[in-house]
């Protein structure tokens, strides 16, 4: 049976599509009884016709059961031509109906019994309704020219709501400043008596029209208490310009530990790539700070552990550091479970991919399904080939050797390589749960029975250790950057070591050379022998460092030879997708080469490599698309405004977020205490002839901002009343630069105050060319280009991530992308299906930022096995089906595939169903 990946795509978001609600208006809370209503009016006619147009008017406010309040002057209204104000109170239900009198030009409304402030200059919200009847771009900018002038009177404005088509404001404003409004806004004065901008001076069309006609002022009894959102980041100050190499994410990390005196560990951003035998980096950041360890590199990101946190301040003055940021950790995020929803037909449920078991558990045989069990019977099990798995757990993998795991199992703990005591770091695995990584093992064991097996376990934020394992496997002899740092501590160690031994050996002698049976003698002789004790212990101990980091080069060394690798470790963010980022180019380098032995750095491979990785079970976690701006003002469009909205959504511009778990439907409140980051990460062509310093700034900047809607069920206040819980700060991180395109990243790294519903936008626009700004160029010859953002969600703390996972709930994006390296040309990516072969909901797919032809996953096949080991472990999903899909490759290669071109020469066209060939078994 053979599947498109493409297909399955585009008939669900058409059922998406299908499925959506109409347009959806915002709830809003039940008004007040009535209002006070006060209201300027204007009657230009003279004395007996301006009598018969007020008559006329107050009879139709009469008739909308307007009461007025009478002053001593209400009788002579009528008659004086300067009179243009009327106070009473009118029912909530007709108030808006006073605007329908043509006589009557701007309205206020206060409800009845509203106690204002006893400052002037206390704020209060309010809704202020704008003149209409432009067309849309002149409407927008008939708002912007409105909301400039109330700025200068202190107006605020709110974010995201419902602005009707430009035609409504909602905000702030002191109370003072309230009642002035029924005014023309057009000559309000500026403090001394003077418009603020004389009415000749006025632009279009804000000149030619009356701005405001009604205000209404909305206090907030009994509505929710707005939560406390993320602090902003102070000021950096002029004499520490060095602090805007730091990102935000670590610049509030470090105001949030205070002055932090444990050693922090930071990935620092070069402005270059260094050569092999370059060493004038490592000098450079040595010199700055003698504290700082540098652990390993990846092209031009190096990995450091910094003594103490005031310390980075010392390396951001470097000139060669671009920037400075806390380590990103590999996204491992929980699969969900297809939900069972009875309303739909069968037919729906296959166009969305939920879980439809078209035979029973029973009937289901894995071995069967995909051939192996033939492939098998021939004796083809994996033998002589040997499976690298690189994981960053292995929990309990030692009572499985000789019980699912080979005897000849080899492991490497690359984490004990990040500390100076060169131990492994502790395990994450809940107690009683194997590691993923030997869960993983144990089904690639599965499929491939006679395989032998190198277990390599790496730290999730290091993907440097990721290349220096496949060049062990290579046989090349290199020492990495950690190693060298090691060796460092080692001979400093043992130099301090070596002069407190000879400062024992002086004292032991010189007790002992006295031969007194005092007292004192007696002492001295204790403390030489005690002396003499601890630096033997210190010797013992330095010897063990010495030897554990002897035996871990042995470990690496005997990586050698393995020729299929299964890489469960992946990144969403903080890399450069579209294999761009150094791994997966590295990859893509090594794995391309099609000749059956190659000679690389001296050292010779036999055969040429398959590397297989899971696609990612983050489906919803990911939206990539086209920067759209129908209104143009300057917020992304999730989909064109044409596009049928959710029941209750207002516009385009939020994206709503959604919690997602294995057992329960998705939820509309996203939980609090979770943190959550949230990257978007977008690729620009630049013009080769600039300088490569111009674009440290983008020339796109796109920025995020976290909202929290107030009252989703609008009882006491609209439904599109929202509060800024987060937003991106500092300038975003240039990811990659090349001579004619740079990739950049900016981030929200925040902890939810509290449970809500919440809701994403991005703040940008799409540039008319590839200069950077101020540079100077011809409009009309200026390249155009398509601004293509890739935003991805995910939780970072462990109890949240053990409930379920962040989506989104409104505009999701089934060509998302996957992992850093699973977008590498030479990867083989490998999504899941399930037991009916229908591609499972949460299995990730696409490729990048600009790679739309260029789909992922290059496979896909089962995430359903057998009970392995005892049954506890963590794997499932695409990291379950990349190991089953390991142990097929592993198989076949033993049975005589050839590695080079692997799926190409087995005639597997990309996203289809991998299993043994019909034809391979009739050979």
């Amino acid at each position: 049976m053979i599947l498109s990946l493409r297909t399955f795509a585009l008939t669900a978001l058409v059922a998406l599509a299908v499925a959506s609600t109409s347009w959806a208006q915002v709830k809003l809370p039940k008004p007040p009884d009535s209002y006070d209503v006060e209201f300027r009016y204007r009657i230009k006619a003279g004395q007996n016709d301006r009598i018969t147009q007020f008559l006329e008017m107050t009879k139709y406010l009469k008739k909308l059961g307007f009461k007025e309040t009478e002053t001593d002057d209400t009788d002579l209204a009528q008659f004086d031509p300067n009179a243009e104000r009327m106070f009473g109170k009118i029912p909530s239900a007709t108030a808006r109906d006073v605007l329908t009198e043509a006589r009557i030009h701007t309205v206020l409304l206060v409800p009845g019994g509203f106690k204002p402030p006893a400052d002037e200059k206390d704020r209060v919200k309010v809704l202020i309704e704008l003149n209409s009847g432009f067309t849309p771009e002149r409407q927008r900018i008939f708002t912007q020219q409105v909301k400039q002038v109330l700025g200068a009177v202190g107006y605020q404005d709110a974010v995201a709501y419902d602005h009707k088509g430009f035609t409504l404001l909602r905000g702030s404003m002191p109370w003072g400043k309230v009642q002035p409004l029924l005014k023309d806004l057009r000559g309000q004065p500026s403090g001394w008596f003077l418009p603020i901008t004389h009415e000749d001076e006025l632009p279009e069309p804000l000149k030619t029209k009356l701005p405001i006609r009604l205000i209404e002022v909305q206090p907030e009894d009994g509505a929710p208490a707005p939560v406390m959102s993320q602090a902003s980041l102070p000021a950096i100050a002029p004499e520490q310009p060095q602090l805007v190499k730091l990102s935000a994410d670590l610049r509030r990390y470090l105001l949030e530990d205070g002055k932090v005196v444990v050693p922090v560990r930071v990935e620092v951003t070069l402005d270059h790539t260094p050569t092999e035998g370059d060493n004038s980096w490592r000098e450079r950041l040595r010199f700055a700070n003698p504290a700082t360890t540098i652990e390993g590199r990846i092209g031009n990101v190096v990995t450091l552990s910094v003594g103490a946190g005031e310390q980075i301040t010392q390396i951001a003055r470097i000139p060669m550091v671009l920037s400075i940021r806390l380590p990103r950790a590999a996204d491992t995020p929980m699969p969900v479970a297809p939900k069972e929803d009875p309303k739909k037909d069968e037919k729906d449920k296959a166009a969305f991919g939920d879980l439809v078991l078209v035979r029973a558990a029973a009937e289901f045989d894995v071995l069967k399904d995909t051939r192996l069990d033939r492939l098998h019977a021939h004796g083809k099990r994996g033998a002589g080939v040997r499976v690298a798995i690189i994981d960053t757990d292995f929990t309990g993998w030692e009572k499985f050797v000789g019980k699912g795991l080979p005897r000849t199992t080899h492991y490497v703990d690359l984490t004990a390589e990040r500390n100076s005591e060169i131990q492994p770091e502790p395990s994450v695995a809940a107690p009683g749960r194997m590691g993923h990584g030997t869960h993983s093992a144990l089904a690639v064991r599965f499929a491939a029975p006679d395989a032998d097996i190198s277990l390599i376990r790496i730290a999730p934020d290091a993907p440097y250790q990721i290349i220096a394992a496949y060049r062990y496997m290579f046989g090349e002899y290199f020492q990495p950057e950690s190693f060298r740092m090691r060796r460092e501590e080692l001979e400093l160690d043992a130099g301090s070591v070596k002069g407190e031994r000879d400062a024992a050996n002086a004292q032991y002698r010189k007790a002992f050379d006295d031969f007194d049976d005092d007292d004192a003698a007696i002492a001295r002789r204790r403390a030489a022998k005690a002396a003499i004790a601890a630096v033997e212990e210190k010797e013992r101990h330095l010897t063990a460092r010495a030897n554990r980091l002897l035996d871990l080069e042995r470990d690496l060394v005997k990586l050698k030879g393995c020729t299929v690798i299964l890489n469960n470790v992946g990144w969403n963010s903080g890399l450069p997708l579209d294999a761009t980022s150094t791994l997966s180019r590295y990859l893509d380098e090594r794995m391309s080469v099609a000749k059956p032995s190659v000679i690389l750095n001296g050292a010779k491979q036999v055969k040429p490599t398959v590397w297989f990785q899971p696609a990612g079970d983050t489906r919803g976690q990911s939206w990539l698309g086209e920067f759209q701006d129908a209104d143009g003002n300057g917020i992304m469009d999730w989909a064109p405004p044409s596009t049928p909205r959710k029941s209750g959504r207002w516009t385009p511009e939020l994206n709503f977020l959604s919690f997602r778990s294995d057992t329960q439907p998705d939820e509309a409140d996203l939980p609090a205490g979770a943190r959550i980051r949230i990257t978007i990460q977008w690729r620009e062509p630049h013009d080769p002839g600039i300088a490569e310093t111009e674009y440290r700034q983008p020339i796109a900047p796109l920025n995020l901002m976290l909202l929290r809607q107030r009252d989703p069920k609008g009882d006491k206040l609209p439904t599109d009343e929202m509060e800024i819980v987060a937003r991106s700060e500092g300038d975003p991180e240039r990811l990659l630069a090349e001579r004619d395109f740079g990739i950049y990243e900016q981030i929200i790294d925040v902890t939810l105050p509290s449970a809500g519903r919440y809701a994403l936008r991005v703040d940008g626009k799409q540039p008319i060319g590839i200069r950077p700004g101020g540079a100077l160029g011809i409009p009309e010859q200026e390249i155009r280009w398509e601004l293509k953002p890739r935003i991805f969600l995910e939780v970072v703390d462990a109890p949240t991530r053990a409930k379920g996972r962040v989506v989104f709930g409104d505009y999701e994006s089934f060509l998302g992308g996957v992992a850093v390296p699973a977008d590498a040309r030479t990867v083989v990516a490998v999504g899941s299906m399930d037991a009916g072969k229908k591609p499972q909901p949460y299995s990730a797919i696409g490729a990048g930022l600009v790679s739309d032809l260029f789909i992922k996953p290059d496979i896909i096949t089962f995430d359903q096995l057998p009970k392995l080991g005892d049954g506890t472990g963590a794997a499932k999903g695409t990291s379950l089906s990349a190991a089953l899909a390991t142990g097929i490759g592993t198989s076949l290669l033993s049975a005589g595939a050839p590695a080079a071109n692997f799926l190409q020469s087995l005639r597997f066209q990309p996203g289809h169903i991998f299993e043994v060939p019909e034809g391979w078994l009739r050979k």
